[in-house]
């Protein structure tokens, strides 16, 4: 994806960040194969890292 003067990911991902206040974390069981998520809320810290609460 190649930034234009009217669209820049890295802002669009923090903004995203910012905004959200669920995400899922999710993975495959390893004996069975079958799926596995968990809701969680998200957050960013004041340097803009994601946190996973």
């Amino acid at each position: 994806m190649q930034s234009t003067p009217d669209f820049d990911p890295a802002v669009a991902a923090k903004k995203l960040l910012r905004e959200g206040r669920s995400g899922a974390l999710a993975t495959l069981m390893q004996a069975s194969g079958d799926p596995y998520c968990s809701l969680v809320n998200v957050a960013t810290a004041a340097d803009g890292a994601p946190l996973l609460l």
